[in-house]
């Protein structure tokens, strides 16, 4: 597969993921808006998402996509200048969220109001960041960059790819090691 197709539909695919996270993330600000209890794994697992996967890989490729147009096209680039300064007001956002979610285990009004106002930020920034980038970064990116560049950002990618997989294994295999076997025995059930 020839390298910008491949990273391309790697950045889309990323964005499904994103639309279904924010999918799930609307149901559960449907839930604190109506003082039902929210799922906490599913806020989590967004929370997770957006602060693991989309800020350590996708927004880096991105980035990496970014500073090639802006050699390459500079007029091009600086039309989608701000797309891609877009990436630190999502941190932010992410940022509040996992503050205000923290406190929601409180259970007060004006956290759960906080709660949903962020949330709903959030969601509604990242639905318009995505159409922007599919309606012009990635167009002008896939009409524009060499297959020099898409070669060079494909290669920088798996290897980022790599290291953080590496990591993360890197992280099990110490965290396991960390419990020891004491730990996983006193998982089990016991019995009644």
């Amino acid at each position: 597969m020839p390298d910008r197709l491949e990273i391309i539909t790697r950045l889309l695919q990323d964005h499904v993921a994103t639309r279904r996270v924010m999918a799930s993330l609307e149901h559960e600000v449907d839930q604190v808006a109506q003082f039902h209890a929210p799922d906490a794994a599913a806020i989590d697992a967004a929370i997770r998402f957006f602060t693991g996967h989309m800020a350590e890989m996708h927004h880096p490729i991105e980035d990496m996509i970014y500073r090639a147009l802006a050699r390459e096209a500079p007029a091009q680039a600086a039309e989608t200048k701000k797309v891609a300064e877009e990436h630190d007001e999502a941190g932010a956002l992410v940022s509040q969220l996992a503050e205000v979610t923290a406190e929601l285990a409180l259970d007060c009004g004006r956290t759960r109001a906080a709660f949903c106002r962020v949330a709903r930020s959030l969601i509604a920034f990242e639905r318009h960041h995505l159409r922007r980038e599919e309606s012009g970064f990635f167009r002008y990116a896939g009409e524009l960059l060499t297959p020099v560049a898409w070669h060079s950002i494909n290669i920088t990618a798996k290897g980022l790819e790599k290291t953080l997989a590496d990591a993360a294994a890197g992280q099990k295999t110490g965290d396991e090691h960390a419990r020891g076997p004491r730990s996983r025995r006193r998982t089990l059930a016991l019995p009644s």
